[in-house]
């Protein structure tokens, strides 16, 4: 799980829909302790270091291994490499509705309303 300045992105590669200037509003990252093996590490474009572990420390499918009742497919609209990936069921606010994904996301997202 990762987090911008507005929403919380789960997909495969949620790093890319940082603003550029989001870093700057930032100012500086919160103190950020990682538990054991999880190690403080900055990934691709974020402003901030998170917790995070290649799959050889742990050895966990992260597509997979989520079974819940919460839990859907990617949206119909994302990428190939969207295959295989779980998203949340959404529930939107009253003046917005489910969507697709952000362009090269793999989840549907809470977009406003047309109505």
């Amino acid at each position: 799980m990762f987090v911008t300045l507005t929403k919380i992105v789960l997909a495969a590669n949620p790093i890319e829909y940082i603003s550029p200037y989001a870093c700057e509003k930032l100012g500086s990252c919160p103190g950020l302790t990682c538990p054991p093996p999880l190690e403080a590490t900055r990934r691709g474009k974020g402003c901030c270091p998170v917790c995070w572990a290649p799959d050889h420390v742990i050895s966990m499918d992260r597509h997979q291994a989520i079974k819940s009742p919460y839990t859907i497919k990617a949206h119909p609209a994302a990428p190939s490499s969207c295959e295989g990936v779980k998203c949340f069921k959404l529930h939107c606010p009253e003046n917005e509705e489910v969507g697709p994904p952000l362009p090269g996301g793999c989840c549907a997202i809470c977009r406003a309303s047309n109505a």
